[in-house]
């Protein structure tokens, strides 16, 4: 699954609460925030946005790309909702399309940790090995400390017959760091 971004605007406070319901499961009740809100404001881009994640959570992808590309519509230059929609692409094997909704969300945020990630997934369903290796080394430049994107790389590595432990910062190994974070990158790149 695609990394999700939170919307960081700063949209009215119901939005806030949307996501927060959203991020606790409750789809129905983040819907009925956002559609209170368009019934007043048909263009608020946060809103769509918003019910473009919830539809995505309730497994109705084809719907939040729909959402997505409204929102987008209203306001172009969010790096948040271009990356919610490759994750949306991404989930029905749309990778040609999603690649390219991750690369605007780079060229709107350039230090976007998560699209450059994401962007690495979908490089390598794509059967692009050094692509996906340059984003999620990217990934990883930006936010150093998150283990997940390091097993992203050390699977990708795995998978072509190229994973060499010194490519990884030491704390992540040595267990100086927490002993998660080398769990984690254990568990992922140990067959």
């Amino acid at each position: 699954m695609a990394l999700r971004s939170s919307d960081t605007s700063t949209s009215a406070p119901t939005t806030s609460r949307a996501l927060a319901l959203l991020d606790c499961g409750h789809l129905a009740d983040a819907e009925s925030i956002c559609d209170r809100i368009l019934s007043t404001n048909p263009k608020h881009a946060p809103a769509i946005h918003i019910l473009g994640l919830t539809a995505q959570a309730a497994g109705r992808d084809c719907l939040a790309i729909e959402r997505f590309r409204r929102a987008i519509e209203l306001q172009p230059t969010i790096p948040d909702y271009h990356n919610d929609l490759g994750s949306a692409l991404a989930n029905l094997r749309r990778f040609d399309e999603s690649a390219a909704a991750y690369r605007q969300a780079i060229r709107l945020r350039p230090a976007y940790p998560e699209a450059h990630a994401n962007l690495g997934h979908i490089l390598a369903e794509l059967d692009q090995p050094g692509s996906a290796e340059s984003a999620y080394r990217r990934a990883i430049q930006l936010q150093p400390a998150f283990a997940p994107f390091h097993a992203d790389l050390a699977n990708l590595l795995r998978r072509t017959g190229r994973l060499d432990r010194r490519d990884f910062p030491q704390p992540l190994w040595d267990g100086t760091q927490s002993r998660d974070s080398h769990s984690v990158i254990e568990s992922f790149v140990i067959p």
